[in-house]
């Protein structure tokens, strides 16, 4: 009987603990300060966001460099309404990842509600590769399998009642 209800016990918290991980999921439970130092998983397999180049098509985005820069305390800034607006960045060359994480800076709100990536090897003829919920801070897309592409697209599918901030682009 004792163990029946010590199980009993242990199912509870176990079946609270994972309604309060779905309950904070949707607006993205606070990270403790993401810090981000340049390394990368394998040398090589990504090119230094130094010779990366951004552009954007909607949006009205201020400072868009900002988004690539390097630089946590600086961030690309959408205008008001920003739905299917994109941001491509070329990588400089083929580079080989399976994460991309969108630091949202200083205005840890500003995250799209749902952000599309797409990749391509020559610019014109992009793929989709994955749909993911913005979340506050650092919006996270990990994919199912490493992909190899030198343009990368990142679509606000769905805007945020924030404009949309981007401090920082980082693949891994």
């Amino acid at each position: 009987m004792r163990e029946t209800m010590q199980n009993a016990t242990v199912q509870t918290v176990l079946i609270r603990a994972s309604l309060l991980l779905a309950a904070c999921a949707p607006a993205g439970c606070e990270m403790e300060g993401f810090n981000y130092d340049g390394n990368r998983a394998a040398p090589g397999m990504i090119s230094s966001n130094k010779e990366w180049k951004i552009t954007a098509q909607g949006g009205q985005f201020q400072n868009l460099r900002s988004a690539i820069d390097n630089n946590q305390l600086t961030a690309a800034v959408s205008g008001r309404n920003y739905t299917n607006a994109f941001v491509t960045v070329d990588l400089g060359q083929l580079c080989f990842f399976n994460c991309i994480s969108i630091l949202h800076g200083e205005n840890q709100d500003g995250y799209a509600r749902q952000v599309a990536a797409s990749i391509s090897s020559d610019g014109q003829t992009f793929r989709h590769i994955k749909t993911v919920y913005g979340t506050r801070k650092v919006t996270y897309i990990l994919l199912d399998q490493p992909v190899r592409a030198r343009f990368l697209r990142l679509t606000a599918v769905r805007q945020n009642v924030h404009p949309w901030s981007i401090s920082e682009i980082i693949l891994q």
